[in-house]
């Protein structure tokens, strides 16, 4: 299922209804030059404590320096951070050396101009980015907290170009998270506002409503029974995401997909071996073994053709279009 983010947690009240709804990961506002939900890093350590490894929790941060974030994170004690405005790469790197276990998530604005030049840039050094509709210049900077949305078809492009996971976020609600699900295909959601009250409390009725919407959304992920095969390598890049296995390397993935084509060999001795015996039952089993490594192989193939920028299906034609005039002789 796609993953959900409860932000802007304010009390042990929130905290403890975020947790029953089923959110994954809780949001802790720290200090931002505007928005909702924003509290000290000494109001912020209790509740990150409370929670006590039931759920991710994210403290995110409008600080850019190395240091500052640093010092906040000792403060707070949360399992990641979102860096809400634009950091230098060297902030990822040391954050990642000095704190190993962090989750390191960096919002991408969509609506500036070079937004997709930015998560591009950014992906290979955070293990996830998270698009959002803030303003990052001007005397009304907005860093999050806006409840506007943007242009969708601009992060389901983000989401199709970049090799990490993909949060969505702006504006989000229980009445159109299920379209942005089915429009963007993210690795999860994240709200603030769409789920409070006239007083800005936590709405456990609006929670309830949200993540059912998340579920139904999610059921959508589903693969087309006519798929082509470029729809088959976006799926493939989709199971990837939801099961945080973007950050695997060319390499590892290469030997993953060794160990399956060792696999897929071994399918094919036993259904050879049934099938030398006269045995139908056993020679109709492993040849459904044999169908299911083969999906094993394709899916690492299809795979690392993603890792590499490779459209699979304008490579087959053209490859193909080559093999047609090859002589074989």
């Amino acid at each position: 299922m796609t993953r959900v983010k409860l932000c802007c947690m304010r009390d042990a009240r929130e905290v403890e209804l975020a947790i029953a709804a089923g959110a994954d990961v809780l949001g802790f506002v720290g200090e931002q030059p505007s928005g909702p939900g924003r509290l000290t890093d000494e109001a912020i350590a209790p509740l990150i404590a409370q929670v006590a490894g039931r759920a991710r929790t994210w403290l995110l941060t409008a600080a850019t320096s190395l240091d500052a974030v640093r010092d906040q994170l000792r403060r707070t004690g949360p399992s990641g951070v979102q860096l809400c405005d634009h950091v230098d790469d060297d902030v990822h790197a040391g954050l990642r050396r000095d704190f190993p276990d962090l989750h390191v998530v960096q919002v991408i604005h969509a609506g500036e101009s070079d937004a997709v030049e930015q998560a591009l840039a950014t992906a290979p050094h955070v293990h996830a980015l998270l698009l959002d509709s803030g303003v990052t210049t001007g005397p009304d900077r907005q860093l999050g907290g806006t409840g506007r949305t943007h242009d969708w078809s601009l992060s389901r492009r983000i989401v199709d170009a970049v090799d990490a996971p993909v949060w969505l976020a702006g504006g989000l609600r229980p009445d159109n998270v299920e379209t942005a699900i089915r429009q963007v295909r993210p690795h999860g959601v994240d709200l603030c506002s769409g789920v409070r009250d006239g007083d800005y409390a936590l709405d456990e009725d609006q929670v309830t409503a949200f993540m059912a919407a998340v579920r139904t959304g999610s059921a959508r992920l589903q693969l087309p029974p006519d798929a082509s095969l470029a729809q088959l390598q976006h799926y493939v890049h989709q199971l990837e995401a939801h099961h945080d296995w973007l950050n695997l390397s060319v390499v590892d993935n290469g030997f993953l997909m060794t160990e399956e084509v060792g696999e897929l060999h071994a399918a094919l001795r036993h259904h050879q071996r049934a099938l030398q015996r006269g045995d139908a039952d056993a020679a109709a089993a492993t040849k459904q073994e044999v169908a299911h490594e083969l999906v094993d192989v394709l899916n690492y193939l299809l795979a690392q053709a993603n890792r590499l920028g490779i459209d699979v299906e304008a490579a087959f034609r053209e490859k193909n279009g080559r093999n047609l005039d090859r002589s074989w002789e």
